[in-house]
């Protein structure tokens, strides 16, 4: 039995599905499939029902899955534990707005490749509320996105404010003009979706 194995399965079982499992851990999904079948192995019992076109749990897989939980929160504290003064390594593969693609990304890219060189950065860019949804689904470690959020269950902080401003051509409106309600209605008006998150 390995912390792989382990992973694999609380993964699968979490998110309902092997490809996103896959997905989430940087694998193919043979080679998830393959350590959940191990772990199976290994524990004497099947952990999903595999008549199920998602990733059903038995109820021997039930049982275990707190416990797997469990033991890769362990893993993780050891890990934090032992890299509290080292670079950071591996893939993260997080998700970005339009904006934020196009504004801050490339120096966030940069100091996190000064400070951490044996890290691999995967940029996603969609709209806030998709970010969210594929967060809480474990395709990306994190995402950086107009907020609040909307969903629970994602933990968001804030790491910085932007202004917005409203622009005009000057052939539409004159400098200096003091817009009011019935101005606005009068001209076209560009903005953000909802589903945007700003």
């Amino acid at each position: 039995m390995t912390l792989k194995q382990i992973e694999a399965f609380y993964w699968a079982a979490n998110l309902g599905s092997f490809s996103i499992a896959a997905l989430r851990l940087h694998v193919t999904q043979s080679s998830l499939s393959k350590r959940i079948v191990e772990l199976e192995e290994s524990v004497d019992a099947q952990l999903f029902d595999r008549s199920s076109k998602r990733a059903q749990l038995t109820e021997a897989g039930q049982r275990l899955l707190p416990l797997a939980g469990k033991m890769l929160d362990l893993k993780d504290q050891l890990e934090k534990e032992a890299l509290s003064s080292a670079s950071l390594g591996g893939v993260s593969r997080f998700g970005v707005s339009e904006l934020v693609s196009l504004t801050w990304l490339p120096d966030f890219t940069r100091l996190v490749n000064q400070d951490h060189p044996a890290l691999v950065l995967e940029p996603y860019v969609d709209l806030a509320r998709n970010l969210e949804r594929k967060v809480q689904r474990g395709e990306l470690d994190f995402s950086i996105a107009p907020g609040p959020g909307q969903n629970a269950r994602v933990r968001g902080t804030i790491v910085g404010r932007v202004d917005f401003s409203w622009v005009a051509s000057p052939e539409r409106v004159s400098a200096k003009t003091l817009l009011h309600k019935p101005d606005l209605e009068k001209h076209p008006i560009i903005t953000m979706t909802e589903a945007e998150g700003a």
